[in-house]
């Protein structure tokens, strides 16, 4: 006879935090979570978010958004990587971008800072 192991909801493995709220701020974000639609947790998530974004590395960037460009079927769905690409780049706030080589369809790394101007891939 086997056991079978329980799994926990996430909400039961994430971190939790206790914070202590100035007066009126507990009505304050309850307000605006109500206007969005959202629990007051993940409305304090989403600003938390937006304040302290996560850090995008060079390897995630490659990863995420750099290699499905390569293996993209039509220059426009290339293009449409591209974009939304160097947009998260953007949003990120990193120093490189990415292209795409217009005669073989190929993407490239842009590096924004002093040191590196471009290389390809």
């Amino acid at each position: 006879m086997s056991i079978k192991k329980r799994t926990l909801p996430p909400s039961d493995t994430a971190d939790k935090f206790v914070l202590r709220l100035p007066d009126g701020m507990r009505e304050r974000i309850k307000t605006v979570a109500d206007r969005n639609n959202r629990s007051m947790n993940a409305e304090i998530i989403s600003t938390l978010e937006s304040a302290y974004p996560a850090v995008m590395t060079f390897t995630d960037f490659m990863r995420d958004w750099v290699a499905p460009i390569t293996v993209a079927k039509t220059q426009e769905g290339k293009q449409r990587l591209v974009d939304a690409a160097n947009e998260e780049a953007k949003t990120k706030g990193v120093d490189y971008r990415v292209g795409l080589d217009a005669k073989e369809l190929k993407p490239y790394v842009l590096f924004t800072g002093e040191d590196i101007h471009t290389a390809i891939i």
